[in-house]
């Protein structure tokens, strides 16, 4: 779907679900084409429209994984280069 063809489908959405539901598929969509900044927007915008707890949990852990895979590689701590010597 296009940005114009998404945009249309979002303000023809007449509930909040059905809006919320545009917002996964969309952000789901763009992670999938690794336009993660873009899909990082729809779901926040979809975080903000939610009450429901366990659906937030989901969209905050979109959120996160995002955020943890656009920082790159993880350096091992002291922590775990004691442990790899056992």
């Amino acid at each position: 779907m296009t940005a114009r063809e998404f945009n249309e489908r979002l303000a023809q959405a007449n509930s909040r679900e059905d809006k919320i539901s545009l917002l996964d598929s969309r952000a789901e969509e763009l992670f999938d084409k690794q336009r993660y900044r873009e899909a990082s927007k729809h779901y926040l915008a979809a975080l903000k429209l939610e009450r429901r707890q366990n659906v937030r949990a989901y969209f905050s852990g979109q959120l996160a994984g995002i955020m943890k895979f656009s920082a790159g590689p993880m350096k091992p701590s002291n922590t775990l280069k004691r442990q790899s010597r056992f």
